[in-house]
């Protein structure tokens, strides 16, 4: 690698980042002088079909029977943050069901400049929605008429519909514009209905139509832009203006001698054919905006000036900053190209009729394609918004606190798709699997979020066409599924079905308590094979004390009730409530039977449980739970634990003390009544009373 080669490298690299995106950015800025529009008006005026090009979905802005173009993704969301700010105000027509963070009826950043653009984004807006700079080059700046243009470029009109076919004006070695007619009969026609003499050999050998001759035919009289469709004008504007074409070169020089270096380096050929190609094409932009001067200086000193050494490194970045942006959207056309020669050689082949029969069936293929999408996007549009408001809920009261369990699934989703919560009652299972929904919309943001609490909602908002996170929260029936032809089975084969399409997460979440009816299918159905399984009963992903002390401090905040640090537990019956903050984690070392976040809801919303303090979260271990559950259920067959239990209860109603001598008997009486059959009762009683008079 030589010095020289090192500085031509940079030399170009001056030219093809900067001067080639100052030009193209001059014709932008000279469109926006024509139509008397700021930057930012610019954008606003065409946000709808901005937004198409980085979404081809329905959005809010479209009218019924519009379909967006389904084409690969044109704009990016890092150029999208350039141009619009998603969070501010939306427009009027925003459904709010849509996520908050979606580009979708956003507005232009206050005081957008073009000074944000770049060469790639300059020439998407440019090709797009700046049609008429291109046409002021070829019109009005050449002081002709749209009749004398057309006539100019009438050979290259020619075969964009004769694709293959030679002319009687094709020069020796003529290179055909494309591959497949982009020009039906219809267009030339429209364009060339005036007729002329013939050629010398087609006046000898005339052709069958004397239409199809190139040298017969003229443009039609006082021919205008308004006579032509506006496909057909983009594609004259596409071929044969030379304006646009020097913004394609330039783009093409960018991806090719810039965009696909390696090494850095540049030898002395390859240099001086590019200043050429780039010196023509900036100068030919130069002149139209009216800064040929301009741009001449700083091309001269782009080739022959001093240069800063520092700046290949910078130049270097930007290199492979533009290949990591572009690479998918070149393999997307890539991938396209076989595609679309294919369809263009039959179209050639039945010019003149499949045209009309095509659009026939695309437009029948559209209306019912319409109405099916309509039926779906009712029902999946529902679950979104609902999914939407659950997390804004979520997130508005800030009580949520992040755990392990939410950590590891954040952590393995490039890894799993299939997750399963598993926790008791108030564990907060529910709000664990909203989080990482939550978290995993974030990380990226073309996924659907959708929150099913209904098996049989699955079998409606199901599809392949979108990626999706879905949390399923406690669905799973312990039994089979009472509706005709549908079963347990059935919907996971379905969820199986569209996790092997890929771009799916799916969420379960499983009362501890029927484990037992789930661990059969958690084993057998292949949709749960190397599944994470997160159990929060778990020591790995229990809730720490400091995690359960976070969690009763942010209820308390919600509930209003304050934490003091000098004077212990409840004050008063003022508005405010007050808890001890040493309290708060003598709480946090407790294991309540119903579940820690529910018991901290319970606690700091409700005034009574408040003055427990810390006995609000005791409770008895399960070992005694089990015991006292198995005296209750032996009383309709034991008179001793008919008698047992009513006395245990009878202590719970009576503040956990009785005194022998002084037992309430009416009130033992219907606590006997209630657990034990009808024949017992009256001997129970009488046990009772004995045993009272002893």
């Amino acid at each position: 690698m030589t010095s020289k080669e090192r500085e031509n490298f940079l030399r170009n690299a001056i030219l093809v980042v900067d001067h080639s995106k100052a030009a193209l950015v001059s014709l932008v800025e000279l469109d926006l002088q024509n139509i008397g529009q700021t930057f930012e008006q610019f954008v606003n005026t065409n946000q709808h079909e901005i937004y198409h090009l980085y979404n081809s979905s329905l959005c809010c802005q479209c009218l019924p029977g519009h379909r967006p173009p389904r084409s690969p993704r044109i704009l990016h969301q890092s150029q999208m943050e350039l141009l619009l700010d998603r969070s501010s105000l939306k427009l009027p027509c925003h459904n709010t069901g849509r996520r908050s963070d979606d580009f979708c009826c956003s507005m232009a950043k206050s005081g957008l400049c073009t000074d944000v653009l770049d060469l790639t984004l300059a020439r998407c807006l440019l090709v797009n929605f700046c049609n008429d700079i291109f046409w002021f080059s070829c019109l009005q700046f050449q002081s002709i008429t749209f009749e004398d243009f057309v006539n100019k470029n009438k050979h290259e009109l020619y075969h964009l519909w004769q694709y293959n076919v030679p002319c009687c004006q094709c020069p020796s070695g003529y290179t055909f514009p494309t591959n497949y007619s982009v020009l039906d009969q219809n267009n030339w026609t429209q364009m060339f209905n005036a007729v002329l003499l013939p050629c010398t050999n087609h006046r000898k050998r005339p052709s069958s139509g004397s239409m199809h001759s190139i040298c017969s035919v003229a443009a039609a009289p006082g021919i205008t832009l308004m006579n032509l469709d506006p496909s057909v004008n983009r594609i004259i504007l596409k071929h044969c203006c030379t304006l646009r074409m020097a913004v394609e070169t330039l783009v093409q020089i960018r991806n090719q001698d810039y965009g696909h270096a390696k090494d850095g380096i540049m030898s002395d050929n390859d240099f001086n054919a590019s200043v050429v190609k780039i010196e023509r094409c900036i100068l030919d932009i130069a002149k139209v905006c009216n800064k040929e001067t301009q741009f001449k200086q700083k091309l001269r000193e782009a080739k022959d000036g001093a240069l800063d050494q520092t700046l290949f490194t910078q130049y270097q970045n930007n290199l492979m900053e533009t290949l990591t942006r572009q690479a998918d959207i070149y393999q997307s056309v890539a991938d396209l190209a076989p595609t679309i020669n294919k369809i263009g050689n039959k179209l050639a082949a039945k010019t003149g009729k499949f045209p009309k029969l095509m659009d026939d069936c695309i437009k029948k293929g559209y209306d019912y394609q319409e109405q099916l999408m309509q039926r779906f996007n009712q029902a999946l549009i529902k679950v979104k918004n609902q999914t939407h408001m659950a997390i804004d809920c979520h997130m508005e009261e800030e009580t949520f606190v992040e755990t392990n369990a939410v950590r590891k699934c954040v952590d393995w989703m490039d890894r799993k798709d299939v997750f399963v919560i598993i926790g008791g009652e108030g564990s907060g299972k529910s709000r664990i699997g909203l989080e990482i929904l939550r978290q995993f919309g974030l990380t990226d943001e073309d996924f659907d979020l959708l929150k099913v609490i209904d098996f049989l909602q699955v079998m409606d908002i199901i599809t392949d066409e979108r990626k999706t996170v879905m949390l399923l929260d406690g669905v799973l029936p312990t039994k089979k599924c009472s509706n005709k032809n549908f079963t347990i089975d059935h919907t996971l084969d379905l969820l199986h079905a569209r996790l092997c399409k890929g771009d799916v997460k799916f969420i379960f979440t499983l009362d501890s308590s029927n484990s037992n009816s789930f661990k059969g299918l958690l084993a057998s159905h292949r949709l749960f094979e190397n599944c994470c399984k997160i159990d929060l009963s778990s020591d790995r992903f229990s809730m720490s004390e400091d995690e359960k002390a976070n969690l009763l401090f942010n209820f308390c905040k919600r509930f209003n009730v304050g934490i003091t640090w000098d004077t212990p537990g409840y004050e008063g019956d003022s508005k405010d409530f007050y808890i001890d903050g040493r309290t708060v984690y003598d709480i946090a070392k407790t294991d309540p039977f119903i579940g820690y976040p529910k018991s901290c809801f319970m606690f700091t919303s409700d005034k009574r449980f408040l003055q427990l303090g810390i006995n609000f979260f005791k409770h008895p271990d399960q070992s005694l739970i089990d015991e006292i559950n198995s005296l209750r259920d032996c009383t309709d067959i034991n008179l001793e634990m008919n008698i047992s239990y009513a006395l245990l209860v009878y202590t719970l109603l009576n503040t956990s003390s009785f005194d022998v001598n002084r037992i309430d008997i009416s009130k033992l009486e219907t606590i006997i009544e209630s657990c034990g059959t009808v024949n017992e009762d009256v001997y129970s009683i009488v046990k009772l009373k004995e045993l009272q008079s002893k």
